[in-house]
């Protein structure tokens, strides 16, 4: 009789154990809303911007005026140890389930193979591949992900609304996301495209809060699309 008790008690505590296995602390947390990656040929590494929430920015009840977004630039011989050694520039540990946006380099699509950067994505649990891939064109990642919209305090959603509305009313561009591309890359006589997106009045300001107060403002729009063959 005493085993059985002893057993269920055993059970009950393993079942509530198990719930905090996972268990973070939310100041222990960056969320990640964005991610950019590039290849450098001169020092052939791959560079990965991992673009964070600034929470006490975002919540508009403390009247912050900070920047919304905080960006983390690593470089590695993979993108995988790249995103590794991200880890030494951040106190808190990066959460990749809020990703809501990934952007490529164009010396990155045209260097290096398709198949192995979206390898990455598809072997990477932590990333959803439902999420919008964009490719940054005449421009770098980090001007892209980091031109402060004038509207949207995410620059990431920005850019998403852009791609959702051009594709309603002009019917150019769709929403691209990463699990298509891998699905068209894995299937014979697919061509996988993604969208590219340029920066429009390019200054000094852009990547600051001063770029939300000028008349002339910089902007990320939709430029075109960008097509690989299989």
């Amino acid at each position: 009789m005493k085993n059985r008790y002893f057993s269920l008690l055993l059970i009950c505590c393993l079942l509530i154990g198990g719930g905090y296995s996972n268990y973070k602390e939310l100041n222990g947390v960056a969320i990640v809303v964005a991610m950019g990656l590039d290849y450098l040929p001169q020092e052939k590494k791959y560079i990965m911007i991992a673009q964070i929430i600034n929470p006490s920015a975002i919540a508009s009840q403390t009247g912050s005026q900070g920047i919304p977004v905080i960006s983390v630039v690593a470089k590695g011989r993979t993108i995988s140890e790249a995103a590794r050694l991200s880890s030494r520039k951040n106190s808190r540990t990066n959460i990749y389930s809020h990703v809501a946006l990934v952007a490529l380099g164009e010396t990155l699509v045209k260097k290096k193979s398709v198949k192995y950067i979206f390898d990455v994505f598809e072997r990477d649990s932590k990333i959803r591949v439902n999420v919008p891939v964009i490719i940054a064109r005449n421009n770098s990642v980090f001007e892209v992900l980091n031109t402060i919209p004038t509207l949207d305090k995410i620059p990431a959603k920005s850019i998403y609304g852009k791609i959702h509305n051009t594709s309603i009313s002009l019917g150019e561009n769709s929403e691209n996301e990463i699990r298509e591309v891998i699905s068209k890359i894995s299937s014979k006589g697919r061509e996988p495209t993604i969208n590219g997106v340029s920066i429009e009045n390019k200054n000094n300001t852009s990547e600051s809060l001063a770029n939300m107060e000028n008349a002339k403002s910089s902007y990320p729009f939709i430029n075109g699309t960008g097509i690989f063959k299989n």
